[in-house]
């Protein structure tokens, strides 16, 4: 079966009120969305093409500079161990921008719950991960090269 645009959307304009850590939804376009969790944190969902792709993404934050080593070198790893199963990387937004966790998703075939799942999964990695960036930025944790226990809890 082909995820269809017009299935997608029926599903995000039902996501909102069946998700009870889902402050507010916003469709930005046809294609887009931003959801805002009741933590503050903003994710962007964009339906990718018909092959049934959501494109997910969340600004993290933008380091400041005498913290950027630490972070980035964290953010490296992290990108690691999500490569294991592809689904999330970390990239910078320009040469001095934010860091922003990302990731694409394929389904032959999307429903709430499945959606639930994996928009909460992204969540929870995103508050993971501007957790790490702000306790290396107070300097309350180093850099780490074994860092599964945040990435995976």
């Amino acid at each position: 079966m082909s995820v269809t645009l017009l299935h997608v959307q029926d599903l995000m304009h039902s996501l909102g009120p069946a998700t009870p850590w889902i402050e507010s939804l916003i469709q930005e376009s046809s294609e887009s969305w931003t959801l805002q969790s009741s933590e503050g944190t903003a994710i962007a969902v964009t339906f990718g093409d018909e092959s049934g792709r959501l494109i997910l993404s969340a600004l993290l934050g933008r380091p400041e500079q005498e913290h950027q080593h630490a972070i980035y070198m964290t953010m490296l790893c992290a990108n690691l161990l999500y490569a294991e199963d592809n689904a999330m990387r970390i990239a910078l937004t320009g040469p001095s921008g934010d860091l922003m966790l990302m990731s694409d998703v394929v389904s032959r075939e999307w429903s709430i719950a499945t959606l639930q799942n994996l928009l909460w999964n992204f969540h929870q990695s995103a508050s993971r991960l501007m957790a790490r960036i702000h306790a290396i930025a107070n300097e309350e944790a180093e850099f780490e090269p074994a860092i599964t226990d945040f990435l995976r809890a």
